[in-house]
């Protein structure tokens, strides 16, 4: 009997968990179930390893004078860094600055203080390879900015935002807090966050547990809680923690910044690969960009068949990928990440999103290009 082997390249969407956190977590689930906020021996045990993951991620991050919110994931902590922040800060000004390609977390959170809470928001677009163009940004800034959030890298076509850079325009030129969505970055470049002031961060994308996730915020900037209720998470996230969850965290951090490099070698070797067997396919456009783009993400449309249909016809050969971020069920709509760099509506409904893992061989990738030359031919018009 033979099996088909499947390809699982929907990594930016969720990944596997690592066996050693599995472990981890399935043994502090059992032996670690109190309640952490309780007084008595059994809750003071949790908190003690509580904080000390707390701690031990802070330093992973080499971070001081900042204090760690636990989340339930990274759409919480955009939603927390972003809204709390500008709410306990409307008397520095009530306006903010953000881009058009932002995952669906940071993007809904600025339309909701923008229509309801008074605020006034610039969205910036991007240039055509997915950059910023850094003197649109200068010149978007006011002297009543007060947070401007722009994200490291891209969910869905993998562009890196140098986060030096923009940060060092807002500092020299505002008094704005810096924000910064991380997940897509934390494992799979360097981390430069001397001017970045809150940065979210989830675990499900580097091979951790979903449901949880962080953010990080410089001990001196005021945020305003959005939930009522008890003070645990210095107030501004009450109910009793996921101890587990979070403890294992820690762990999870330190794992993928120790197995960042080897990771990036072989997922640039990948892409490359990639990258060369479909350069000379006319019907086959790349959204992402070798120079731009991290090599684990790579975007690219089959110009006149929808992606439903590659999706479905990928599927069916046990190839698994997203036409874009799995926050929101939009592939039968029209991308704003690829509007904002100016790509045709043809381009928008004809993308998938591939992002690739380090279990892959080149002859892996060998067969998924096969299949994808094999869906241009079949269903291309």
């Amino acid at each position: 009997m033979s099996f088909k082997k499947e390809y699982y390249l929907d990594n930016a969407s969720t990944t596997s968990i690592h066996p050693e956190i599995l472990k981890t977590y399935v043994y502090l689930l059992e032996k670690y179930y109190a309640n952490n906020s309780a007084i008595h021996r059994l809750g003071r045990e949790v908190n003690d390893l509580h904080e000390k993951a707390r701690h031990e991620i802070l330093k992973l991050l080499q971070l001081k004078h900042s204090k760690l919110i636990f989340t339930a994931g990274a759409s919480e902590a955009n939603n927390m860094a972003i809204k709390a922040v500008a709410m306990a800060n409307a008397d520095r000004g009530k306006h903010l600055i953000t881009t058009n390609i932002e995952h669906p977390s940071v993007h809904n959170s600025f339309r909701t203080l923008e229509e309801n809470m008074g605020f006034t928001v610039t969205y910036l677009d991007v240039e055509s390879d997915g950059t910023l163009d850094l003197n649109k940004l200068k010149q978007a800034l006011r002297p009543d900015t007060v947070l401007v959030s722009i994200m490291n890298v891209n969910n869905e076509v993998g562009t890196i935002i140098p986060t030096a850079e923009w940060t060092r325009i807002v500092k020299e030129n505002s008094r704005a807090f810096t924000h910064s969505d991380m997940v897509q970055a934390l494992g799979t470049i360097p981390l430069d966050m001397n001017n970045v002031d809150i940065a979210s961060f989830s675990a499900h994308k580097i091979n951790g547990v979903k449901g949880s996730g962080f953010m990080v915020i410089r001990e001196h900037i005021k945020m305003k809680n959005i939930i009522d209720g008890g003070d645990q998470e210095y107030g501004l996230r009450p109910g009793t923690e996921n101890a587990p969850a979070n403890i294992v965290l820690a762990k999870t951090v330190r794992l993928a910044l120790e197995n960042q490099k080897e990771k990036a070698k072989k997922l640039s070797d990948l892409s490359s690969y990639f990258y060369s067997l479909l350069a000379d396919e006319s019907e086959i456009l790349f959204n992402s960009t070798q120079t731009h783009s991290v090599p684990g993400i790579v975007n690219f449309s089959i110009i006149g068949v929808n992606s439903e249909i590659i999706l479905n016809a990928m599927g069916a050969k046990g190839i698994y990928v997203s036409a874009g971020s799995t926050c929101q069920s939009d592939i039968h709509m029209h991308s704003r990440v690829l509007a904002s760099m100016k790509k045709s509506i043809a381009v928008q409904k004809s993308r998938v999103r591939l992002s690739l893992n380090t279990q892959l061989e080149k002859s892996d990738i060998d067969v998924i290009v096969s299949i994808i030359k094999e869906i241009k031919e079949n269903y291309a018009l």
